[in-house]
């Protein structure tokens, strides 16, 4: 039988992950619409008043929460994320810098 001794300090370099690769702990809920912060299902009814929300996904992560908004416009179906400062930060998968909707 052969035995192969390794350094300590390679076993010691696999052992080790670097803080950064460590994924942070995310809990996602789906939640009803009437759980959604006010400023959001106003943002909502104000900006597509013909949309109905069909599914809210709460994304929780210290230090807030995302809100990931299912809506369907007539036959359409949309995708609208708000950050934890309930700001619309993508629509349908896109970025949005500054927002042409209107704030109410």
């Amino acid at each position: 039988m052969i035995a192969f001794v390794l350094p300590v300090s390679f076993l010691q370099a696999q052992s080790t992950t670097p803080p950064s690769s460590i994924p942070k702990k995310v809990h996602i809920k789906e939640i009803p619409p009437s759980k959604l912060p006010k400023f959001i299902t106003n943002y909502i009814s104000t900006n597509l008043p013909n949309a109905k929300i069909t599914k809210v996904i709460k994304q929780k992560r210290n230090p807030g929460a995302k809100y990931i908004v299912n809506v369907k416009i007539k036959t359409r179906h949309h995708t609208l994320v708000f950050n934890k400062d309930s700001e619309l930060v993508k629509l349908d998968g896109k970025k949005i810098e500054n927002s042409t909707l209107q704030k109410r």
